[in-house]
């Protein structure tokens, strides 16, 4: 997909997005002129830079593309570049593009040295099962892109893009040329923190929903028993023996699908 960050005139960007897009873009011109309510010859006179789409053109082609926040900031950016009227006010908008090109440079350049997450980054991080899910997601190759992420996970691709840039932000996510890999900081989430039945609930929310899809390749047990309170103590070592077992398998196995465990047991 193109990379918005790469360009500077927003119809160089349009183009690209449509020569890039499955299919080869067909029909995705009649598309734009039907969600902008204007001429399909309206919208090639954009793309082949005889007119210029307007501001309130330019908002909602956000919503059409599926922008994030930052990319809908910067898509604005420089089509308010392009639209200047003269060479003082592209001046401004040039100066302002290339603070937030910078601005991104620095940013991947902090990733390297961030050892942990603000306390509201951590609470946006455990509000949702996707946020977890994208950062090992793109470990696995053939989803490494935004696309494949949003066909994989079956996700909005706003709420992709929007999570994406956040791992990006906070040192999770690195990119390079649409293409994402894991950042430097790892996270570990302890027992004591506020954040751990969140946590939990997240990922046995997907437990639960796996249940309806009944794929043979999965496995849910559900058993209610007596026992002593001696043997309660027995087969939780056991299961805290079979966790670290687990590990010993998981760490040197190469990524090529995304699982979610989940182990339950307590007294009721």
């Amino acid at each position: 997909m193109a990379n918005i960050y790469d360009y500077l005139d927003y119809r160089d960007y349009l183009n690209s997005w449509i020569d890039t897009a499955v299919g080869g873009g067909h029909g995705l011109k009649k598309k734009m002129a039907e969600h902008l309510n204007c001429q399909g010859t309206f919208v090639s006179q954009v793309l082949h830079k005889v007119a210029h789409f307007s501001l309130e053109h330019g908002y909602k082609m956000n919503s059409f593309l599926e922008h994030g926040a930052e990319e809908a900031d910067f898509f604005m950016l420089i089509l308010l570049y392009q639209r200047a009227g003269n060479e003082e006010v592209r001046g401004y908008f040039r100066t302002k593009i290339e603070t937030v090109l910078k601005n991104r440079l620095v940013l991947k350049n902090r990733i390297q040295t961030k050892v942990s997450l603000s306390p509201e980054d951590q609470n946006r991080y455990y509000s949702a099962w996707y946020y977890g899910a994208i950062r090992l997601l793109i470990t696995i190759p053939g989803f490494q892109t935004k696309t494949q992420i949003t066909s994989r996970l079956n996700l909005p691709a706003k709420t992709v893009s929007d999570t994406l840039d956040f791992l990006i932000k906070v040192g999770l996510l690195t990119e390079k040329d649409g293409r994402y890999s894991p950042g430097e900081l790892h996270l570990h989430l302890g027992n004591d923190s506020p954040l751990i039945s969140k946590h939990h609930t997240n990922w046995r929310l997907l437990a639960l929903n796996s249940l309806a899809t009944e794929r043979p390749a999965d496995l849910h047990y559900s058993l209610g028993v007596t026992l002593s309170k001696e043997d309660i103590v027995k087969l939780k070592a056991r299961i805290v023996d079979f966790i670290e077992n687990i590990q010993t398998v998981v760490r040197p196995s190469p990524p090529e699908t995304l699982c979610g465990f989940c182990i339950d047991w307590f007294e009721i």
